[in-house]
């Protein structure tokens, strides 16, 4: 991508659950992700990365819920200007994913990230930071705790054996 772009949204579903926030973006960005499964779904593994070099900023975005997603997820606030390699890649096993980032990143910003859901799906905790002042590091981690995933993995497992 290279140009400008922009968001912003608010939304509600009920008296519990909001949403909302906006985030911007100008430069230029590239964006590379791949992701497998092994026996079944027993194991998955993926990575993606991120160039980007120009000005961002985000301000907000979040959701509180009660019903649909129990918790506070999303980025308190970020903003920077430079140029940015991120990082990340996952590890799943019989339904439960631990995810890790990092970030090294060159101009100056900083940017925050919480996470702390359960929904149908399971648990989901994570935090992250990010500051830049000429030479910058940032690095963040989240679990995923999921019954639902177990079973399904643990299904998919037992599928792939029968064949």
């Amino acid at each position: 991508m290279t140009g400008v772009e922009a968001s912003a949204h608010a939304n509600t579903d009920s008296p519990f659950l909001f949403g909302g926030g906006a985030e911007a973006f100008a430069g230029q960005k590239l964006t590379i992700g791949n992701e497998a499964d092994v026996a079944g779904g027993l194991f998955g593994f993926g990575q993606g990365t991120e160039i980007r070099g120009g000005a961002w900023a985000s301000a907000g975005e979040a959701e509180v819920g009660k019903s649909k997603a129990d918790g506070v997820t999303g980025s308190v606030a970020g903003a920077g200007a430079g140029a940015e390699l991120t990082q990340s890649q996952y590890v799943e096993f019989l339904g439960q994913r631990l995810t890790t980032s990092g970030t090294v990143a060159a101009g100056a910003g900083e940017g925050f990230t919480v996470k702390a859901s359960m929904d149908e799906d399971g648990l989901t905790l994570g935090v992250g930071a990010k500051i830049t002042a000429e030479l910058g590091l940032g690095g963040g981690a989240e679990v995923r705790i999921s019954p639902s995933g177990f079973k399904d993995s643990v299904t998919g497992f037992v599928d792939f054996l029968k064949n």
